[in-house]
């Protein structure tokens, strides 16, 4: 909603398309949101928070599209989330990745012409009190790499519905806080946070 101050201000200012302004809220989470993410298409958008859910969100009408949790089990808070693109051809489905502070992944996947993601992978990667803090997937070699917030890095390989363990290694006193592949899959590049090391 634009308040009255925002219009007033906008009355000076030039008409612009390159000008950032408020289109939509988009409210629902029951506590802070730790990450989101944007679709291939950005049609979608998926939040993550403290409140042990993930919301979708479509971004044409500003609604919600699926609210995904667990009430079963735990997951813990949302601490990393994005959609992945598996495929080296467009199949029509998207891939949506998350982790959780109890140690899980999991990944849900959406055929365009269904009406909800599903399910695909739920794999406990590290100890109950070591959250995940982030990932990265290279789809060439169909592999993930996940770091946790203890300074875990493991890296799996992606078949089907499991991922196997290729290996792993500790990153001792540090928090790895973001990780990409390089050199065409073969290299594994890992933020560390308190130092600013990669």
């Amino acid at each position: 909603m634009v308040s009255a101050l925002e219009t007033f201000i906008d009355s000076f200012l030039p008409e612009s398309e390159d000008r950032y302004r408020l289109v939509a809220s988009l409210n629902g989470h029951g506590g802070p949101v730790n990450a989101f993410a944007f679709n291939t298409g950005s049609t979608l958008l998926a939040s993550g928070g403290d409140d042990e859910e993930v919301r979708i969100w479509d971004l044409k009408t500003h609604t919600l599209f699926q609210m995904l949790a667990n009430n079963n089990q735990h997951w813990g808070q949302i601490t990393t989330i994005n959609f992945i693109n598996r495929d080296a051809t467009p199949s029509g489905i998207e891939w949506l990745c998350f982790g959780t502070g109890c140690g899980q992944f999991l990944v849900y996947r959406h055929n365009r012409k269904a009406s909800d993601f599903t399910e695909y992978i739920h794999q406990k990667i590290f100890p109950l009190n070591d959250s995940i803090e982030s990932f990265a997937f290279d789809p060439s070699a169909q592999r993930l790499a996940i770091t946790s917030h203890y300074g875990q890095l493991k890296v799996f390989q992606v078949d089907h519905a499991h991922l196997t363990k290729l290996w792993e290694d500790t990153l001792p006193d540090v928090i790895p806080q973001a990780v990409s592949f390089a050199d065409e899959g073969t290299s594994v590049i890992v933020y560390v946070m308190e130092t600013g090391m990669m």
